[in-house]
C-alpha cells in the first residue's frame, strides 16, 4: 500500500498497477481458499467444533458467512487502495453504503419465518458484497485502468475451486474422528500446487512480500 501511494503521487503508472495488481493479487490468495472451505465443509466443520447437534444449521450459515469473508477479505484492501489514492471520502461512503444495504437485509429478512436467522448472515454478504463491487468501480476510475482480472482474480479463484472440491470428497471420503482436519489439510496441499502450476505468484513478489 505505501508503494501505491508513491507511485501514485509520481504518477508512475507502470509501478503503479504492479502494485494494484499485486495487492489485489496477494488478498485473494489469502482470502479465497479460506472463503471456499467455509462453503465446501461449513457442516463438516461445525460438527467438528461444535458437535453433530448444531452442524447443519451453524453448516448452512457457515456457507453463506463463507461467501461474506471472500468479500470482507477483498474489501479491506480495496478500501485501502482507495485511501492511497487520497479517496478516504469515497471509501468511507462506500462502507456506509454496506453498512446501510445490511441493515435493510436485516429488517426485511429476519421477519420472514423461513428465512429467519439467515437474514442476518444473508445480510453481512450483501454489505461486503456492495463494498467490494463500489470499491473497485472507484479504483478503476481513480487510477484510470482496470487491475488484471486473470491474475488478481480468476487464478486464485481457480486454485480455490479445485483445493475446495478436493476437501469436500475427502470429507465425505474418510469417516472417522477429525477426517475435517485431514480433509483440510490436503485441500491446503492442494492449493498450493495448483498455484505453482498456473504460477499465480512470482519469485519477486513473494520477497516483495516478505519485505
Amino acid at each position: 500500500i505505501p508503494l501505491v501511494t508513491e507511485n501514485f503521487v509520481k504518477n508512475n503508472r507502470t509501478e503503479l498497477k504492479n502494485n494494484v495488481d499485486t495487492v489485489l493479487k496477494i488478498s485473494s490468495i489469502l482470502v479465497m481458499p479460506i472463503s471456499a472451505g467455509f462453503i465446501s465443509m461449513g457442516e463438516g466443520i461445525m460438527e467438528l467444533l461444535c458437535g453433530n447437534m448444531s452442524s447443519v444449521l451453524g453448516g448452512k450459515l457457515l456457507m453463506i458467512y463463507g461467501i461474506a469473508a471472500l468479500f470482507a477479505g477483498l474489501a479491506v484492501p480495496t478500501t485501502s487502495l482507495l485511501q492511497a489514492g487520497d479517496r478516504q471520502k469515497t471509501a468511507l461512503y462506500n462502507i456506509g453504503f454496506g453498512i446501510l444495504a445490511k441493515i435493510i437485509c436485516n429488517v426485511l429478512l429476519s421477519g420472514i419465518v423461513k428465512i429467519n436467522v439467515f437474514g442476518a448472515a444473508i445480510g453481512t454478504a450483501v454489505c461486503f458484497v456492495l463494498i467490494f463491487i463500489l470499491n473497485m468501480v472507484c479504483i478503476v476510475k481513480i487510477y484510470g485502468f482496470l487491475p488484471d482480472i486473470k491474475t488478481c482474480f480468476v487464478k486464485p479463484l481457480m486454485a480455490s475451486s479445485i483445493c475446495s472440491v478436493v476437501a469436500f470428497i475427502c470429507e465425505k471420503t474418510f469417516d472417522f474422528r477429525f477426517s475435517q482436519v485431514i480433509s483440510i489439510a490436503l485441500g491446503g496441499v492442494t492449493y498450493l500446487t495448483v498455484l505453482a502450476i498456473l504460477k499465480t505468484i512470482s519469485v519477486k513478489e513473494l520477497k516483495d512480500i516478505v519485505k
